[in-house]
């Protein structure tokens, strides 16, 4: 087991040391010492800054039985994720290390035909709009970084008294015409304006759409004029939204029913009798989503795997993110939580770095093992990266110093010496329990470079001559610290 002990926190300082005799033969007084002693011996009124004095603040640390070495744990894990787009336009970049992804497409529902009606007895309903078509492309090759176009078409607005629109396209591709996934809108339904039947719009083609699957969207239901006359429905989206529900009832007045995302069509309007002019039912909006996972290799490491249970001494805690290229995972969120045992981890929340790290600490007045789990994600519903264990040990038997002066064992004693000489001390140390190797080592402070340490020995000196007339210290006091 091997003990270092460290001289922490050594103070050399200057003081006023000068014997004076007084001559009983009238002699004036002379200066007759300039030499080392220790800072209690009194010092004369008369007395001229000549010499130095020590103050010894002794503090040792014992690393016998600390294990260096980080404890560490790796694994390789899938994300997986999605872009999903509303209407609009937009700009998809293919993530870092996707390769492929998965696309499904729905353009805008068309919307229900409005109805009027100011003077006959029967009732009027509006046809129903038609839904949008279904794309979806399974396992397209991308390469990361890859920016692509996304537009997503809107749902059809019903008009006051008038045909429903169409609702928009959407797409995922280059261009409108070089898309690698392409849903069509669905047709708007007919106004119901007059006596007789209106036909409800028609579900986006198939033919006009592109994927690896398209299907066609669902027509909107007829409308009619009748005395119980019933709305057209809108048409239901293959794999998305329920078309609106058609209107029926005897003296019912009211605008169509809206059809829901992604895709389906809206309801037409009904009127009954001198009931005025309605509006057929919006059409669902359109939708892009895409679908992609990437690989993620995970790395939690410990370091120091022990340390000492006393609240200060740290253990650092670090996960790092890379692709199957090493390339690191920037911005990406982890979590770390203590599974078991006692210790204060440090606060959260926590992001990888430029180069793909997120680090946190750990430290405890507990003896004990510890197990710290990581995650990627914002809390440890994500996904598990790994776990470790640290162990943190009592604080070790403290070793009986002997130093330039005081007794043995003391923490802080003070003495003094002559300039110009570069020896200070050669300190000695008992170990606990007896037998320990006792390394010396300076471990800092302003001036410890002013200094060296025999690491056996046990020798302290000046690595300069010290001249109180020129002193070398930070701040030019002769107060020197180490």
């Amino acid at each position: 087991m091997l003990h270092i002990i460290s001289v922490n926190y050594l103070v050399i300082q200057l003081e006023v040391e000068t014997l004076t005799l007084s001559s009983k033969h009238n002699r004036n007084p002379e200066q007759l010492f300039r030499g080392w002693k220790l800072a209690s011996i009194a010092r004369s009124q008369t007395s001229a800054t000549m010499g130095w004095s020590i103050s010894f603040f002794l503090m040792f640390m014992l690393f016998a039985g600390i294990l260096s070495t980080p404890v560490q744990a790796q694994t390789t894990f899938q994300v997986n994720d999605s872009a999903i787009y509303t209407p609009g336009t937009y700009t998809f970049e293919v993530p870092q290390g996707v390769t492929s992804i998965d696309v499904e497409a729905w353009g805008g529902g068309g919307a229900g035909g409005g109805s009027n009606n100011t003077t006959g007895w029967r009732a009027r309903a509006g046809a129903g709009g038609g839904s949008s078509s279904y794309a979806l492309s399974n396992d397209i090759a991308v390469l990361p970084f890859t920016l692509y176009s996304v537009e997503v078409g809107s749902g059809g607005n019903g008009v006051e008294a008038g045909d429903g629109e169409s609702g928009g396209d959407s797409y995922l591709g280059t261009s409108y015409a070089n898309a690698l996934v392409r849903a069509i809108g669905g047709q708007g339904g007919e106004a119901s304006l007059a006596n007789g039947t209106v036909i409800g719009g028609s579900g986006g083609f198939a033919a006009l759409s592109v994927g690896n699957t398209t299907i066609n969207g669902n027509s909107g239901g007829n409308g009619e004029t009748a005395v119980g006359a019933v709305s057209g429905f809108g048409g239901d989206a293959p794999n998305g939204g329920l078309g609106g529900i058609e209107l029926v009832g005897w003296g019912l007045t009211s605008d169509g029913n809206n059809g829901g995302s992604p895709g389906a069509g809206g309801s037409g309007s009904r009127t009954s009798g001198n009931g005025g002019n309605r509006t057929g039912g919006n059409g669902g909006d359109g939708l892009v989503k895409v679908l992609y996972s990437y690989e993620v290799i995970g790395d939690l490491s410990a370091n120091p795997n022990q340390s000492y249970a006393n609240g200060s001494s740290i253990i650092a805690l670090e996960i790092s993110l890379e692709d199957a290229s090493a390339n690191p995972y920037e911005s990406k969120p982890v979590f770390f939580e203590i599974t078991s045992g006692s210790a204060n981890l440090s606060s959260g929340p926590w992001t990888t770095n430029a180069s793909g790290v997120a680090t946190a600490t750990l430290v405890s007045n507990a003896v004990g093992f510890v197990t710290i789990a990581a995650y990627f994600g914002n809390d440890n519903s994500g996904i598990p990266i790994e776990s470790v264990q640290v162990e943190f040990i009592p604080l070790p038997p403290q070793p009986v110093i002997t130093g330039p002066a005081g007794t043995p064992g003391d923490g802080s004693v003070s003495a003094s010496g002559d300039e110009n000489i570069t020896f200070i001390h050669t300190y000695s140390a008992i170990s606990n329990p007896p037998g320990q190797d006792i390394t010396w080592a300076i471990s800092g402070g302003a001036d410890a470079a002013l200094f060296q340490l025999g690491s056996i020995s046990g020798d302290l000196s000046f690595l300069q001559t010290p001249d109180f007339e020129n002193p070398i210290d930070a701040n030019a006091d002769n107060v020197y610290e180490v």
